[in-house]
């Protein structure tokens, strides 16, 4: 895992170094508009930095059981627990407009993140998760792979955009396609984002890691709603996620809140 950590940082030095945009972000399930729970844990955090047509991003996120379920029986647990860091680098080709690729590189182990969940979890009163999460911690990983996005030209109504988002990704964790239908209404105070589509996934490792090897969803319907907004040099911006659970099993609703600032040097 170090020596996944240093390559990480490697990547990440050779590009921060001219000016442009840095974003940071946050994204998490259980704070998310509809119900204070522990479903899923789904915390990711990270920064994204864009110079030109280069854009290359750090992400550190935690995946873990359904705590509502699952308490100290082994065989309550709907998926494994993992930490995981995922470093990616996007290039926006000048040859084929609104056209951008990459890979990325993901790795599973110990990073401290239960730490601060843990912590987390006593700030709240939530229940202990800590330990009962080690029964069903993923095996250290390593996995990496290819993305590729693309985005039509907004077609202008009044004062909302229209555009279409398709993304792919082929890696040795997943392999899987994703088309939105995205809607961007702009005032003088704010911008009003909307978006609904759907995902097919052919595997997901990460999702059926052992030792629970959970069996995936292969089909999930998206819905989106974000307002921004923006303040001097800076870009604020937070919206909530609707689908369901990457896991086959479970047909509840997931929703997840994100949240971020994007400066520009």
């Amino acid at each position: 895992m170090r020596l996944f950590l240093t390559i990480i940082l490697m990547i990440w030095g050779a590009f921060v170094r001219a000016e442009n945009t840095l974003e940071v972000y946050f994204s998490n399930d259980s704070i998310n508009g509809f119900q204070l729970s522990d479903a899923y844990e789904t915390h990711n955090m990270g920064l994204r930095y864009t110079d030109g047509p280069h854009t290359v991003s750090l992400d550190l996120g935690i995946v873990s059981p359904d705590m509502l379920v699952y308490r100290n029986e082994y065989r309550h647990s709907n998926r494994s627990y993992g930490e995981i860091a995922t470093v990616s680098y996007l290039n926006a080709l000048k040859n084929i407009p609104n056209f951008s690729a990459g890979f990325y590189l993901k790795g599973s182990g110990k990073l401290g993140l239960n730490r601060a969940q843990a912590f987390a979890h006593k700030l709240f009163k939530l229940a202990k998760v800590d330990e009962i999460n080690e029964l069903v911690r993923m095996p250290d990983q390593t996995w990496f792979g290819v993305i590729a996005n693309y985005e039509t030209n907004p077609k202008k109504e009044n004062n909302t955009e229209k555009f279409y988002t398709f993304g792919a990704n082929l890696g040795s964790d997943q392999a899987s396609l994703k088309a939105e239908s995205r809607y961007v209404t702009r005032t003088s105070k704010f911008n009003l984002n909307i978006s609904y589509g759907a995902e097919l996934v052919a595997y997901n490792h990460v999702v059926s890691s052992d030792p629970i090897r959970a069996k995936h969803r292969k089909f999930n319907p998206i819905a989106t709603v974000g307002i921004e907004t923006k303040i001097g040099e800076m870009d604020l911006y937070l919206s909530q996620r609707l689908s369901l659970p990457t896991i086959a099993a479970d047909d509840s609703l997931y929703a997840v809140v994100s949240a971020g600032v994007r400066y520009k040097f």
